[in-house]
């Protein structure tokens, strides 16, 4: 148990690490949004409790299922890599390049665990995964052809990385609770006059926290 929790730890730790980085970073100084990206006490209190928030779900899925060791390996890897995104595109309208790379690293290494352990189910693992990421990019990129600007280059990319984590078994839970955390973040910001209809909403937060949501449910 204790190998998994402190696993889950250390890449959100190295996330943490990275979060603040690009916070800090020159390079990501510049945004469409009112206010540049900077390290403010908001930020800190964001990633302690995303941090801890990944601690305690953690430790929830692994008493509660371990039917599917792997995908349990691969659910918590992906919400340990991803939650700096939420932040970070709900306040700069963008989902830096840094963590999409840091989370195919993060499961090019989880690709070695199952060709070492798991030699068993790795075609159908690897069958499963790039299926996941291929479909779910290809119908993006159809999106954005249908009804233009409707996802961002950053969103396909994200969704590329849930699909390689998640395989054909969760990356469809994922995207429909994505939809609808999307969905009422709209109808809020909609109602409460903070957006116009012809604004931007950052997608990023909605995937983060649908990815959770689904996440989660899968192991109830």
């Amino acid at each position: 148990m204790w190998m998994f929790i402190a696993a889950m730890a250390l890449i959100s730790l190295v996330s943490g690490a990275l979060f603040v980085y690009v916070l800090k970073s020159e390079k990501y100084k510049i945004s469409k949004n009112e206010a540049p990206l900077k390290l403010t006490k908001s930020a800190v209190i964001y990633g302690c409790a995303a941090i801890l928030i990944n601690f305690f779900v953690s430790m929830f899925i692994y008493k509660s299922n371990l039917q599917n060791e792997l995908y349990m390996y691969k659910s918590m890897s992906l919400l340990s890599v991803i939650w700096p995104v939420a932040y970070i595109d709900f306040k700069a309208y963008r989902i830096p390049n840094l963590f999409i790379i840091y989370g195919f690293s993060v499961r090019a290494v989880l690709f070695i665990f199952e060709i070492i352990f798991k030699t068993d189910t790795l075609k159908s693992s690897v069958i499963s995964n790039v299926a996941a990421s291929v479909i779910i990019v290809a119908v993006s990129l159809l999106c954005t052809v249908i009804l233009k600007n409707s996802i961002g280059i950053g969103d396909i990319k994200l969704f590329a990385l849930l699909g390689i984590f998640l395989g054909l078994e969760g990356i469809f839970g994922a995207i429909f609770f994505s939809l609808i955390v999307s969905f009422f973040i709209a109808c809020f910001v909609l109602a409460t006059k903070k957006k116009g209809r012809k604004d931007t909403i950052p997608f990023g937060p909605a995937i983060v926290a649908g990815t959770y949501v689904a996440v989660f449910l899968s192991f109830l």
